[in-house]
């Protein structure tokens, strides 16, 4: 039908020992590329108020990476060294000039990504219910910094993945253990124009026109 945007709607939760904040709920947007057709997120890296990336969301990837070049600030980055146990955790890991690298497929395309490991603060909203409450910070969060030639056949402002595998470095893990929050999330895409969510945590979700319903999440 013209005019009626239909969407999507995928539920899936992530079980970890944690001691839970049953009403905390974030919110991130979620967009529909034209030309690649992926869906994407848009959040905040780095120690800038405002340095927001575009990130392809990949239910498959782990550790999520983009091109660094699109990070603001600098500041609060820093690499992961070869004898942290972050990097003893990655099974591909790598080692050149006592920074750890990172060897993982790419879902973009065949050829694997060989990137080095950062960490920096990511930040994105909050929200009450149906109503926006603050924007909240994640310090440390782990990422690779690939290289344009790792978003071949990507347009911008499209700059990277962003990892929601169950895997323990995926963006949902990091966010749920650094905030202790309850482990699940929740997509709503959006098939073509509009706006579609990404909530991490809470629930029931308020997605209209969806407000009178109960939603019951699918289960990893």
């Amino acid at each position: 039908m013209h005019g009626v945007t239909i969407s999507l709607l995928v539920f899936l939760s992530i079980f970890t020992s944690l001691t839970l904040k049953p009403k905390a709920q974030y919110l991130l947007p979620i967009t529909k590329h034209e030309p690649t057709k992926q869906f994407y997120t848009t959040l905040n890296i780095g120690s800038a108020a405002k340095s927001p990336v575009k990130l392809i969301l990949d239910l498959e990837t782990n550790l999520s990476w983009l091109n660094c070049r699109n990070i603001k600030s600098l500041s609060t980055f820093r690499h992961v060294g070869c004898n942290t146990s972050l990097c003893k955790s990655l099974s591909n890991a790598l080692c050149k000039a006592n920074t750890c690298y990172n060897r993982q497929p790419n879902p973009l395309n065949q050829i694997p990504i060989i990137a080095r490991l950062g960490q920096d603060i990511v930040s994105f909203p909050t929200i009450h219910g149906s109503k926006f409450h603050a924007t909240i910070s994640v310090r440390n969060f782990p990422f690779l910094c690939a290289g344009q030639k790792d978003l071949q056949g990507v347009s911008p402002p499209l700059v990277g993945v962003l990892g929601l595998s169950p895997g323990a470095l995926s963006f949902p893990k990091q966010v749920i253990s650094a905030r202790g929050a309850i482990p699940r999330f929740a997509l709503c895409l959006p098939s073509s124009t509009g706006t579609g969510h990404f909530y991490i945590s809470g629930g029931p979700y308020s997605i209209s026109p969806f407000n009178d319903r109960l939603l019951v999440p699918m289960r990893l």
